[in-house]
C-alpha cells in the first residue's frame, strides 16, 4: 500500500494560529488606541492653527476685529467678526473630534494690521497625555509647539 502525504492542517493547528493572532491583537490593540486619539489631537491644533491665521486674514480684509472664541466646555469654537454696527456675526463653527479639548478662550485680531496680544491654546486628549499648544505673539504669528516633547515634529515649549 502507498502512502499519501496528508492534506491540510488539524484542528488544534487552526486553534493555535487563533490564539497567538489573539494574544498578538490583544498586545498591540492599546498602542493603536493612543495612535489614534494622538492624531485627533494633531489634527484638531493644526486645524485650530490654520482658523487662527483665517481669523487674522478676515479682521484685516473687513478691516473691523475678529476673534476666535472657544467654548466653555472646549469641545468646539466659533470664528466671528464684530461690523461697525450690530452683534458679533459667526463665520464658522468648529466641533472638535472626540475626546479632544481646548482650553478655554478668546483671540482678538485688530483690523488695521492683525496684531493680537500674545495668547495660548492648549489642546489636550482625554485618551493620551499629550497635549499641543498654538501661541499667538503680538504681531500675529501662530506656532505649535509641544509642552512635554512627546510630539516627534514639534518644538518644546
Amino acid at each position: 500500500m502507498s502512502s499519501r502525504p496528508n492534506r491540510g492542517v488539524t484542528l488544534i493547528e487552526v486553534l493555535v494560529a487563533v490564539a497567538i493572532a489573539a494574544i498578538l491583537a490583544g498586545l498591540a490593540a492599546p498602542q493603536f488606541t493612543q495612535s489614534i486619539a494622538r492624531t485627533r489631537l494633531e489634527g484638531a491644533v493644526s486645524t485650530l492653527g490654520i482658523d487662527l491665521q483665517y481669523v487674522r486674514s478676515e479682521a484685516i480684509h473687513r478691516r473691523t476685529n475678529a476673534s476666535l472664541v472657544v467654548a466653555a466646555d472646549g469641545a468646539s469654537y466659533d470664528v466671528r467678526y464684530t461690523p461697525t454696527s450690530g452683534a458679533d456675526v459667526v463665520l464658522k463653527t468648529v466641533t472638535l473630534p472626540a475626546g479632544v479639548t481646548l482650553s478655554a478662550g478668546t483671540v482678538v485680531f485688530e483690523g488695521l494690521r492683525g496684531t493680537t496680544t500674545a495668547q495660548t491654546l492648549t489642546g489636550s486628549s482625554s485618551y493620551t497625555s499629550a497635549q499641543l499648544q498654538v501661541t499667538t505673539n503680538a504681531f500675529g504669528r501662530i506656532a505649535t509647539c509641544s509642552p512635554s516633547a512627546a510630539f516627534h515634529g514639534y518644538t518644546a515649549c
